[in-house]
């Protein structure tokens, strides 16, 4: 069985964007393909990895939660506070494998797709636990990395970015930007690896390799000012009131 969309992945861009532009932050820290689950899916036997697995936005908090933990296991300066982290990690994974169980949830009758109840509840189970888990461990690894991390500021309306460090490939980017105002909203995920304080970002969708790229070049200017300026064919990925231009600013 393949990933369960709720909707065409080219309305996702629009839904995860207005989303994000009413709550910043762990909600909007991906877009549903954004990354994969860290386990593999063609080995487990659990029914609730299964159905992370089949959920995009669950197999993306999946991936993102992978990333957090080895970010923060990376950041432990001694093997006793890393034991402690490893240690919690396995209980947590134990308290969503028995907190999220498909009979262990309550059932949410606002299903959707043609999801059970049970099923829906599940979903809502697994995206509220995932999120938690990411904000803890992001708390338990401060970088000093310029680029990584949450950005807002402005361009045609509100513009915010989340940026963090590829999971094979550290030295690239992953930039999840979202631009929006009355009317308009976009979002677009890309990857790139900076020179110096210069980066140049380039689309792509697994979902959908055919779309096309949109690139955007990225200027981290001595202030901190982050200067964000599109020039490929990123208007696939907005409405044609906004545009993905401005400038943004680290949030503290």
């Amino acid at each position: 069985m393949g990933a369960r969309h709720f909707c065409s992945p080219r309305l996702s861009h629009y839904l995860n964007a207005a989303g994000a532009i009413l709550a910043v932050g762990i909600a909007s820290s991906a877009p549903a393909w954004a990354s994969g689950p860290g386990f593999d899916c063609t080995k487990t036997t659990l029914q609730v990895e299964k159905s992370i697995c089949n959920w995009d936005t669950v197999r993306s908090l999946d991936g993102q939660m992978t990333e957090a933990y080895r970010a923060a296991l990376a950041a432990q300066n001694n093997d006793a506070d890393r034991t402690a982290l490893m240690s919690g990690q396995r209980e947590w994974l134990s308290k969503r494998n028995r907190q999220c169980a498909l009979d262990a949830v309550t059932p949410d009758p606002t299903s959707e797709e043609g999801l059970s109840p049970r099923e829906m509840g599940q979903l809502m189970c697994l995206q509220g636990i995932y999120a938690s888990r990411i904000e803890a461990l992001s708390t338990a690894a401060p970088t000093t990395d310029p680029w990584v991390g949450s950005w807002s500021g402005k361009g045609s309306g509100m513009l915010s970015a989340t940026i963090r460090r590829g999971t094979a490939k550290p030295d690239y980017l992953v930039v999840d930007l979202i631009t929006g105002m009355p009317g308009c909203s976009g979002a677009v995920t890309l990857y790139g690896k900076p020179a110096g304080r210069a980066l140049h970002g380039a689309s792509y969708d697994p979902t959908e390799p055919s779309a096309p790229v949109c690139d955007i070049n990225f200027d981290l200017d001595a202030s901190g000012t982050l200067n964000v300026d599109a020039y490929g064919d990123c208007n696939y990925y907005h409405g044609g009131g906004c545009i993905f231009d401005g400038t943004l600013a680290k949030d503290k």
